[in-house]
């Protein structure tokens, strides 16, 4: 399309800087012309990707990957530009979104089989995490995307933080697109708890490294990425308790206990991951993110203890089988730990005065501990009440 390169140069720039400042026109005829730039960048990074320069395509994706994200929340305006991209008339937005996928897939191996191409990846992953949206949830094709990404995790060794953030940002999208559970999170977790290394330096693991993408300089994002997903996770989990307590108000039993066992399995997930998080030699500058989450964890558990609470008060129930090995996992596999992490943060934190650098957790320190202590309450209370040994 374009053979001199400094020409190139200024007219993708250009084009970049016209997609920045009108991706919000309502416009129809700007529209248009919107997302025919859009078209010839993308036609210009396939035929410039494997002669360069890097410069040159870097700004093509990345424009691509920021006017895309322009138009997220808006299916008319992103079927118009699909439709373009795809030279196509015609064709769902779902149909659209995994044929643009698939040709960002094959970007994705071309880049990672080169040197100096980070911040491709970093955009083409970006691109496909927004498409993701515009799946179905339990389809053949996110199956397939979630083994696919799933591969480049255990196989891909990076060496730049940001596009593994971008990369573990997509898996963590499909797997939850794929319905595929907390596993992926928890193996996660293993991972980084392994690079991390751990607090207690007498203790012998013999779990073995599976994601390559994490390593001495990656693993740090990749724990930013996973705690920003866990605090989805518990998010998502406070709604369902929500829901829960409605059902509970309006006595459609059947539906409590579907959700019940849910709630319990989806908590006892996140329990683990935090175990193994809270084993691990975590970073300054992630310590309170991650004891936050653990307060936010410990006050989902006690809402959810003081829910069976009053089933026993109001003699409305019982507890759920799975909520019994809950609280168990709880007390044997995750509170031990995070007073041994408090130990060590503190303990850091002395260090840090040494080296008049400011400490991060002791703002959030209290606020867990009071959590802990309002959960064992709880517990105690509904054991009295249920008669049944919760410990």
């Amino acid at each position: 399309m374009f053979r001199d390169s400094s020409f190139s140069q200024y007219v993708v720039a250009a084009a970049n800087h016209r997609l920045a400042q009108s991706a919000s026109d309502t416009d129809a005829g700007d529209s248009d012309v919107n997302v025919r730039i859009a078209r010839g960048l993308l036609l210009v990074y396939e035929e410039r990707m494997t002669v360069g320069p890097a410069s040159l395509t870097g700004l093509c994706i990345q424009s691509l990957s920021t006017f895309l994200s322009k138009l997220q929340g808006s299916n008319e305006r992103l079927l118009e530009l699909l439709r373009v991209l795809e030279n196509s008339s015609s064709g769902s937005l779902e149909n659209l979104a995994k044929k643009q996928i698939q040709r960002y897939q094959a970007f994705i191996v071309q880049v990672l089989s080169e040197d100096g191409r980070m911040k491709e990846l970093v955009s083409l992953a970006a691109i496909c995490t927004a498409l993701c949206s515009l799946l179905n949830d339990d389809g053949d094709f996110v199956r397939e995307l979630h083994s696919w990404v799933q591969n480049l995790c255990v196989q891909q060794s990076l060496d730049d933080s940001v596009a593994c953030k971008a990369l573990l940002t997509l898996f963590f999208t499909v797997n939850t697109q794929a319905k595929s559970g907390l596993q992926v999170l928890f193996d996660i977790s293993e991972n980084i708890h392994l690079q991390m290394g751990t607090i207690d330096e007498d203790a012998e693991s013999n779990k073995r490294h599976t994601y390559a993408i994490l390593n001495a300089e990656t693993v740090n994002s990749g724990l930013a990425v996973l705690l920003e997903h866990l605090q989805v996770v518990l998010q998502r989990l406070d709604w369902v308790m929500l829901l829960l307590k409605r059902y509970q108000a309006a006595s459609h039993t059947d539906q409590v206990a579907k959700l019940e066992v849910g709630v319990c399995r989806q908590l006892g997930y996140v329990v683990t991951i935090f175990a193994e998080l809270s084993q691990s030699r975590l970073p300054r500058q992630l310590s309170q993110f991650t004891l936050r989450l653990l307060t936010k964890l410990f006050n989902s558990l006690a809402g959810l203890t003081k829910h069976y609470v009053l089933l026993y008060t109001h003699k409305l129930g019982r507890l759920c089988e799975k909520f019994e090995k809950l609280v168990r996992l709880t007390g044997t596999h995750l509170t031990p730990h995070i007073y041994a992490l408090i130990t060590f943060l503190q303990t850091c934190e002395q260090e840090q005065k040494k080296k008049k650098v400011k400490g991060t957790s002791k703002e959030v320190t209290p606020s867990l501990i009071f959590a802990i202590e309002q959960y064992e309450k709880l517990i105690i209370q509904l054991a009295k009440k249920s008669k049944i040994n919760l410990t």
